[in-house]
């Protein structure tokens, strides 16, 4: 959460010397704050968006999993009820009006687990999207991706 903490700061800081246009980039987390449209073509398999105001927060193991014996990987993610790793699956990606909420939420999202996750985010009516691992009987092998309904009202069916 450090990082959105830190984008809502500086827009604060550019806010107060009159800048309300723009989109700041810290390490992936985008918060765009007003102006023309940032067309977000983020990592892995999720689609393109135009984000016009508000913040992106991903979270994912494609760039941070931690390599084991025998190929395979663990998370860098821990997960605070048990103390260890949580399994890796995919990404998550949270739309929310402040940085500080859409990455605490894309990390608390990662850390429950694709099903609880999806859940939640029906409940609280959050902006989310799960790149979520191939089916093991699938053919094709490509993630799949699936939004919630809040994030198809804030960005529609864009692939």
């Amino acid at each position: 959460s450090a990082k959105g903490e830190a984008l809502d700061r500086v827009a604060s800081l550019l806010a107060e010397r009159g800048i309300t246009a723009g989109c700041l980039n810290f390490g992936g987390q985008l918060l765009q704050l007003g102006g023309a449209a940032t067309r977000v073509e983020d990592r892995g398999a999720f689609a393109p968006v135009a984000l016009t105001k508000g913040s992106l927060a991903t979270t994912g193991d494609d760039e941070r999993a931690v390599p084991e014996t025998r190929g395979a990987v663990r998370s860098h993610l821990v997960d605070p009820r048990t103390g260890r790793a949580v399994p890796v699956h995919g990404a998550v990606q949270v739309f929310a009006s402040s940085a500080l909420e859409a990455d605490a939420l894309s990390t608390a999202l990662y850390v429950l687990g694709p099903e609880a996750a999806w859940k939640l985010c029906l409940d609280q009516d959050i902006a989310a999207r799960f790149e979520l691992e191939p089916l093991a009987d699938a053919h094709d092998a490509v993630p799949r991706e699936r939004h919630t309904p809040a994030w198809t009202r804030h960005f529609g069916t864009e692939r």
